[in-house]
């Protein structure tokens, strides 16, 4: 009912804001990040999480290049202040890891 309703919209707010204010916390204690996203990712798709990260602000390092195994581009990475790197994978949908790429 109204409650759950209630509750639900309360924590999409805390979840939303969390999504912004964790990477902030991590770039003040240095740590690296790596954010990834298959490209035919149905649940979470790649434009998504690319407008997640252009909210954060924070300036681009190194602009998109793709990673290259062999001779086939797995996907592109671009790299952010602050220590963040977002990457596509080539071919793989919600479950990256599960869908993996060749070993590098």
């Amino acid at each position: 009912g109204g409650m759950q309703q209630c509750y639900e919209r309360e924590l999409a707010l805390v979840e939303r804001r969390l999504s912004l204010d964790l990477p902030h916390h991590a770039m003040v204690d240095d740590i690296k990040m790596l954010f990834f996203s298959g490209d035919t990712d149905g649940a979470v798709p790649a434009l998504g999480s690319v407008k997640w990260i252009k909210k954060l602000n924070w300036p681009v390092v190194n602009p998109w290049v793709g990673w290259v195994q062999g001779e086939e581009v797995q996907g592109f990475i671009e790299s952010y202040e602050g220590g963040l790197d977002f990457a596509t994978v080539r071919g793989v949908g919600h479950m990256a890891p599960q869908w993996k790429r060749a070993p590098m």
